[in-house]
């Protein structure tokens, strides 16, 4: 339960801060950044399209991880344990690959460091509490 609750404290202090407005950010030159504004339908499509692929990508995984796992003959508990572990990480590494090749560290980093807080404060919570 103390889990649970310091995953509420947590979780208040995200949307508060990410609710909270920000200065615009400024070019080492002075120069404003200004950024062209996206259309819904557009984002609506990145995001069925970003979960179509990992989907895709899961299912790839899964299915080559259980052929390997067949072949070098693999007791059935380890690979369920490394298919979740593996399955519970590619898309966190995903989104931190493609942020550091962006040159936004800081997002692969609260990508990181948001994903295991997330594990430790919710799901361990839930499961101890179970």
């Amino acid at each position: 339960m103390l889990f649970l609750s310091l995953f509420c404290v947590f979780l208040y202090y995200t949307i508060a801060d990410a609710l909270r407005p920000r200065t615009a950010s400024i070019r080492p030159e002075g120069i404003p950044v200004v950024q062209a504004p996206r259309s819904s339908i557009r984002a609506g499509l990145l995001v069925l399209l970003g979960l179509g692929a990992v989907i895709l990508g899961g299912e790839i995984t899964l299915k080559g991880a259980v052929g390997l796992a067949e072949a070098w003959r693999v007791s059935e508990t380890l690979i369920g344990l490394t298919l979740v572990a593996v399955g519970t990480s590619l898309p966190e590494f995903a989104t931190s690959v493609v942020a550091a090749w962006k040159g936004q560290s800081d997002i692969a980093v609260g990508n990181v460091v948001g994903s295991n807080l997330f594990n430790l404060l919710f799901i361990f919570g839930v499961t101890a509490t179970i």
